[in-house]
């Protein structure tokens, strides 16, 4: 689910989840003529949230697909119809993952409510631009920073989809990619709130974040470059580990 149409492509990343394993069933929703409102800075935008959620909640219940077969990921304010989905799901849903939820908008839509992890077995979430909601982005169960270096926070809004895409490639295998394919949700390799939104120690007025991945643009594409992290059992004397692509 998409929050904003302009900013990165959701169908590049329904076709790498579609892609990624045989068997499996992805259904994209589109909203985009009500998230794409020339009024969005007023809330007009963000005031669909709950009614598309509802419809597709009332849709996947009328299919009768149980709450642990269905995994959700949504975009800026498709993130918030994600955990509107979920929140309205009998018992909650598998996994959600959330890229960028927007920052909170006047009106329509009372985002700093939202809790990612709260009707999932499992979230991840990724904070990816100033655009971004880093409150809400750490509410999921691990949260992680993107960084594509000095772009335009409009275009970094949407290329944690892209970079996430990547990464989900069969045949992109390197030690980064690997940690995020989707049979990795739930297995926590790393502690908790060690960095802030720039991958920074010791901000003790920065998000918590569990790790940083920096990306590379590769034929046209974000792939991952980077990744820093702090390893779960690691002592503190122990440095921050760094792996690279």
């Amino acid at each position: 689910m998409n929050g904003n149409p302009n900013e990165g492509d959701i169908n590049l990343l329904a076709r790498a989840i579609d892609g990624y394993e045989d068997g499996d069933q992805v259904f994209a929703l589109d909203w985009s003529r009500a998230a794409n409102s020339p009024l969005l800075i007023s809330g007009i935008g963000a005031s669909w949230i709950e009614t598309a959620s509802k419809w597709a909640a009332d849709k996947l219940t009328a299919w009768g697909i149980s709450g642990l077969q269905i995994n959700i990921a949504g975009h800026s304010l498709g993130a918030y119809v994600s955990a509107e989905i979920a929140k309205r799901i009998s018992g909650g849903i598998n996994y959600l993952i959330a890229f960028d939820p927007a920052k909170a908008f006047p009106g329509g839509y009372a985002s700093e409510s939202v809790n990612f992890s709260a009707n999932s077995q499992w979230s991840w979430a990724f904070y990816t631009s100033s655009i971004g909601n880093s409150g809400r982005a750490t509410t999921a169960d691990d949260s992680f920073t993107m960084g594509f270096g000095f772009n335009n926070p409009d275009d970094n809004h949407g290329n944690g989809m892209d970079l996430f895409a990547s990464m989900l490639e069969r045949n992109r295998n390197d030690s980064i990619s690997s940690l995020f394919k989707l049979n990795r949700l739930g297995q926590r390799l790393w502690m908790l709130d060690q960095f802030d939104e720039n991958g920074e120690t010791g901000n003790v007025f920065g998000g918590k974040y569990e790790g940083r991945i920096e990306a590379k643009l590769e034929n046209g594409r974000w792939v991952p470059k980077t990744f820093l992290y702090r390893r779960a059992n690691a002592n503190w004397w122990d440095f921050n580990t760094v792996l690279r692509a």
